[in-house]
């Protein structure tokens, strides 16, 4: 290969943790621009705001270097060592802005799934796709899935015989431990196996492993057989010359079964490891040469056989069962949703992947290459098999090109790699470049962090140099190591900061922890300088609960900090005009519903639904203006009501109004009112000053402090499918027997040890990017352990920090606990001033006139008094499986069948973790099966149910709002309102009396009856409050 400039060579880059990724990846789009057309060059990366700021980038360099020449000469220097030309100066990157921003709409900047729609829309026709190719949003998706998934079971209603095959395959995927309803177990395979199923079409290979993976025979599972044996083995143990550690081997059979595989001890580990060798009970050496008698050696083999035969039977018949249902799933949604043009991102990649299209494909790819000169690829790491396939001819292509005119450059971090749960493969980063050696070189690595401050990259260094990370996994540590480099500061960043270990306290909320270390970094710092910080935890529940316990918590305080998590909310939600507005339009269209004309009527948008005629002057409006002209009329009406100071209400009205302009004539009102309040949005455009994330979320941003609060996930690992290696050459789909049966086999156990090694991969990765966000401070919130004192439990990352960091000459007290001061100072905070602000190594200037666009706070309207005390005396955690239960109870209208199938449809798409969901749907079902709280939920002549009934009405001179859990109205004849009963839900009052809890609740329960006397005018008013726990209904007094 010759040995060209950077930029017009093919590179591949190894990028740490705030090493300047971007802005290397930036100077080389500049220096190709210099002598190429900018809309040749195609840059590609993984998420929007990563694409949107590599744009910026580009432009805010070039305004820069075309507007103060010393940094023109500085970039321009940089530029020259790529690109082997001439040092570029001021005017030249004006011609090149120039050029730039004169095909802006055409510059091909975007995400791979962009990416992967336009190569789609160059061939639909070719794919059969019929109109116009359309990406649906989330609840499009949901809505299709849905559909697709009534459709296939009300096939199945319709045929006996083929719901019946169909039941039986739903119990063979659960191991034939099926207590949930059909259509909720299907839904769960259907959302775990899509992935898997578009990167392996083929059913037949599902769950094909009995002949073609392990020496394991397949066996058919005999309860009474099994209790035979292990009755006839007991008496063999109980004559003599018997090992004494046979009891061992004992009780593993005798606690061991189909689906509950009993835990081995160290001698069953030293048996199956001789059985992977090829050996048997008779022969294994039980310590010091004794064996077992011969027949009692036979009875114990006969058990192991059976057990392990029969437990990998049943794991090939879950895999091949989930095949069928995913191929029956697949079937149904190609014909009524791809091939009518409505694609899910995930269908772009499908469909690119799909063999039997390789003509089409070559056609789409002679128009792409003809296009693109130049190939640049971001986060390479988190490119899965499925998206390589898409791009693998296009990149061939530039490689079959010796000319100098065409370049491959990819760039990315294997230590970065977290996820590979939605298809992500790391590996791919060296398999390319070992099968391109010789057509592409190793670039510079990138290693010296110009994000973060010496105390936490001695922190990075310590915690993932050590060999302490085998205890995750030896395999996974010693691949991490090989790969690992010390990571070096930048010195223009110095030394102020800090890495502490706190200590978590058991008895301690934990949102009470993180409250008391925000207030030590802010209350520290007197300089002037803005700080940051993020609060990393590992689900979006737990996100959820931290913002509201902190903003709780800073309001009671009153102090100067704004909180933000990084989470989608309803646009509906927490304000009274966009549910006023859908109630509105769908009371006109309905008018039985006096419910939400009630509530239109205690809103400013009142005179709407005043006058005779008015539900038709409304539905007129909506069909003559459509639903954005509607929205546009409204906000025109509001602007004179709202006050000035009520951007919080007046940016929810825009995001209805985008709303309604994305739906366009989609759908009448019913439909545009569910697309609506389905309708996600962001809380801010501008960062506050504490923002609350998951790990995945805070990928490729940056932070003066960093808390990490939740260093290991308390989400159930649920069974995963894996695509592997099978003795035939192929590949199969198969389920992963209990690990004692794969230790009992040779082939079993390398795949159970690979995925083993993968997952501890995984989680070191993810802890590596959460501690590597800090620029100033990284904060370790955990528990402390005995020194010398082994735990029982896993290794975790708990464990890790405290025996990598911890110093006991190093801990003093801070934030109402103890820290270790593991490197820099716990005052970091107050010797910030701007004379030592972090500063990266030639950073671009300020552009003059520049600033932040503000979205102040919500002003005039106070939350319901359900806010102070819904979630009293929980925890965190707590918290989480309380919105759990009340997601799955607000979802249902009334029972019309088993309260089993009732609780899975209901719950089926929340988004929990696997144990917190199962153990929420436990107590939902266990409340229903209770006959008073079972009637709240049934039918009966002139009942209507409200769910989630959202509030607003005046109260001691503030406007009041808030969200009712559940009203049953009961109407009579003629449409008047007889009688409402308030639902409410609660999970918490562990430890209070009856009368503690009607108590705790009883203010806000009043406000709740002031509001239904008002929506429900002169009908009786009764309150039923539901303690789902304990399955408990508590009546308070009507009204």
């Amino acid at each position: 290969m010759k040995r060209r400039p950077s930029a017009f060579s093919n590179e591949r880059s190894v990028a740490s943790a705030g090493s300047g990724k971007t802005y290397s990846l930036t100077n080389r789009f500049i220096a190709l621009a210099c002598s190429c057309d900018p809309e040749g060059i195609c840059a590609l990366t993984f998420t929007r705001m990563a694409a949107a700021e590599f744009l910026d980038k580009i432009l805010t360099k070039l305004a820069a270097a075309a507007s103060d020449a010393s940094y023109a000469d500085e970039l321009g220097v940089q530029i020259a060592e790529i690109s082997g030309g001439r040092i570029l100066r001021r005017g030249d990157f004006a011609d090149i802005l120039e050029r730039v921003t004169r095909v802006l709409p055409r510059l091909n900047l975007s995400t791979i799934d962009a990416f992967e729609a336009r190569f789609v829309s160059a061939f639909s026709t070719e794919l059969g796709i019929a109109g116009r190719l359309k990406i649906m949003d989330d609840y499009e998706k949901e809505r299709a899935r849905r559909t697709v998934l009534d459709a296939l079971l009300g096939k199945l209603s319709r045929d006996s015989r083929m719901l019946s095959r169909f039941v039986g395959l739903v119990n063979a995927a659960s191991f034939g431990r099926t207590q949930r309803s059909v259509y909720g177990k299907i839904g769960d395979y259907v959302r775990q196996s899509q992935g898997m199923f578009a990167q392996f079409p083929y059913p037949e290979r599902w769950g094909a492993a009995k002949k073609s993976l392990c020496k394991i025979k397949p066996a058919v599972w005999d309860a009474e057989e099994y209790g035979l044996l292990l009755g006839r083995l007991e008496l063999l143990l109980a004559g003599g010359g018997v090992p004494k550690k046979a009891s061992e081997l004992f009780t593993f059979l005798k606690n061991s079964r189909l689906g509950g595989i009993a835990k081995g001890s160290k001698l069953m580990a030293a048996l199956f490891e001789f059985m992977r060798g090829g050996g048997n009970v008779r022969d294994f050496d039980f310590g010091g040469g004794a064996r077992l008698p011969r027949e009692a050696a036979e009875t114990a083999q006969a058990m192991l056989d059976m057990l392990s035969g029969a437990s990998f039977a049943a794991a090939c018949e879950s895999a091949a069962a989930v095949g069928k249902i995913a191929r029956a799933y697949e079937t149904i949604y190609s014909r009524e949703v791809r091939l009518r043009g409505s694609l899910a991102f995930e269908d772009l990649t499908c469909l690119l992947a799909d063999s039997s299209l390789r003509v089409e494909r070559s056609l789409a790819e002679y128009r792409m290459d003809a296009r693109f000169k130049h190939w640049m690829i971001d986060e390479f790491q988190d490119t899965s098999r499925a998206q390589w396939s898409a791009l693998e001819n296009l990149i061939d292509e530039v490689f079959a090109d010796d000319s100098g005119e065409r370049t491959f450059y990819c760039v990315g971090d294997p230590k970065q790699s977290i996820y590979a749960w939605r298809g992500g493969a790391p590996e791919l980063f060296d398999e390319i470049f070992e099968k391109y050696s010789g057509y592409i070189r190793e670039g510079a690595r990138l290693n010296v962090s110009r994000r973060s401050v010496r105390p936490v990259i001695d922190a990075v260094n310590a915690l993932f140099s050590s060999p302490a990370l085998s205890n995750f996994n030896p395999a996974a540590a010693r691949a991490w190591l090989d790969r690992w480099e010390d990571h070096v500061s930048h010195s223009s960043l110095g030394s102020v900061g800090c890495a502490a270990l706190v200590r978590r306290d058991a008895d301690a909320d934990i949102v009470d922890q993180i409250y008391e270390i925000i207030k030590c970094v802010f209350g520290q710092n007197s300089s002037g300088k803005s700080l940051s910080c993020a609060v990393l935890v590992q689900t979006n529940a737990i996100v959820e609960s931290v913002v509201e316990g902190l903003r709780g918590r800073i309001m009671k305080d009153c102090a100067a900090l704004s909180v933000a998590g990084e989470v989608e909310n309803s646009i509906a939600d927490d304000n009274m005009i966009v549910p006023a507005v859908l109630k509105l339009l769908h009371a006109a269209a309905h008018p039985s519903d006096t419910a939400s004309e009630a509530y239109v009527k205690m809103t400013p948008l009142a005179p709407y639904a005043s006058g005779q005629n008015w539900r038709f002057e409304i539905l007129e409006r909506a069909a003559r203006l459509g639903f954005e002209g509607f929205v546009r009329e409204v906000e025109k009406f509001l602007d004179p009501i709202l006050p000035e100071s009520d951007a919080f209400s007046r940016r929810k009205l825009s995001l209805l109004r985008a709303a309604a302009t994305e739906f366009g004539s989609r759908g009448g009102i019913d439909e545009f009112v569910e697309y609506a309040a389905s309708r996600k949005s962001r809380e801010s455009s501008k960062p506050a000053a504490i923002r609350v994330m998951t790990i995945h979320k805070s990928k490729g941003l940056d932070f003066d402090a960093v808390i990490l609060a939740q260093l290991e996930n308390t989400r159930g690992h649920e069974a995963s499918l894996r695509l592997a290696d099978a003795s035939d050459g192929g590949k199969i789909v198969i389920s992963m027997p209990p690990e004692a049966v794969c230790r009992m086999d040779a082939s079993l156990n390398a795949e159970f040890e690979k995925m083993a090694s993968d997952n501890a991969t995984a989680r070191i990765c993810k802890f590596y990017v959460g501690a590597t966000r800090a620029k100033r401070a990284v904060y370790f919130l955990s528990e402390w352990f005995d020194e010398g004192k082994k735990s029982a439990a896993k290794y975790s990352f708990e464990r890790h920090v405290y025996d990598v960091l911890f110093d006991r000459d190093k801990v003093r007290p801070f934030a109402g606990t103890l820290a270790c001061e593991a490197f820099g100072s716990l005052d970091w905070s107050a010797e910030v001033s701007p004379k030592t602000e972090v500063s990266r190594a030639a950073e671009i200037p300020a552009l003059e006139n520049s600033h932040w666009a503000d979205f102040p706070a919500a002003l005039g309207f106070s939350d319901s008094p359900s806010e102070g005390v819904r979630d009293a005396g929980t925890t965190a955690e707590g918290r989480i499986f309380g919105t759990c239960v009340h997601r799955i109870l607000e979802r249902i209208d009334f029972l019309r069948g088993p309260v089993s199938e009732a609780v899975s449809r209901a719950s089926f798409g929340l988004r929990f973790g696997a144990k917190v969901l199962e153990r929420a749907r436990e107590c939902v079902e266990r409340a229903l099966s209770v006959s008073e709280v079972r009637a709240l939920f049934l039918e009966s002549d002139g009942l209507v149910c409200f769910r989630e009934f959202p509030y607003a009405m005046s109260e001691k001179g503030r406007a009041t709002s808030g969200r009712i859990d559940r009203i049953n109205a009961f109407f009579s004849d003629d449409g008047r309102p007889l009688r409402a009963e308030i639902v409410e839900f609660k999970t918490d009052g562990a430890g209070l009396s009856d009368s503690e809890i009607v108590s705790l609740y009883s203010a806000q329960l009043e406000s709740y009856k002031k509001a239904a006397s008002l929506v429900f005018p002169g009908a009786q008013i009764e309150c039923a409050l539901v303690n789902v726990a304990r399955a408990k209904v508590l009546r308070l007094g009507g009204g």
